[in-house]
């Protein structure tokens, strides 16, 4: 196991990581981290890689031409049900 801190949640939720964690776990100023409860007094923090943009189109790879303005009336469409499938329907004027 590796080091370990003492830290003070402040009063608006923030936590400030002591130096000997961040250098251990790599953490530098600019990264990520996902913060996870895993108990009720357990938390796990993992520290999220930084994509290069060439990373990040290889991740999330476009399959073929895309127009915005189909894609803006699946986004309208959906919407829609969702609003309407909730049993409640707007009120108007």
């Amino acid at each position: 196991m590796g080091p370990a801190s003492l830290a003070k949640v402040l009063e608006r939720g923030q936590i400030t990581l002591p130096r000997d964690i961040r250098r251990a776990a790599g953490i530098k100023p600019g990264d990520s981290v996902l913060i996870r409860a895993t108990g009720p007094t357990t938390l796990e923090v993992k520290v999220l890689p930084q994509l290069t943009l060439e990373e990040t189109f290889e991740m999330f790879q476009i399959d073929g031409p895309i127009d915005p303005d189909d894609l803006k009336e699946g986004w309208k469409d959906a919407a829609a049900k969702e609003v309407f499938s909730e049993g409640t329907e707007p009120e108007f004027g």
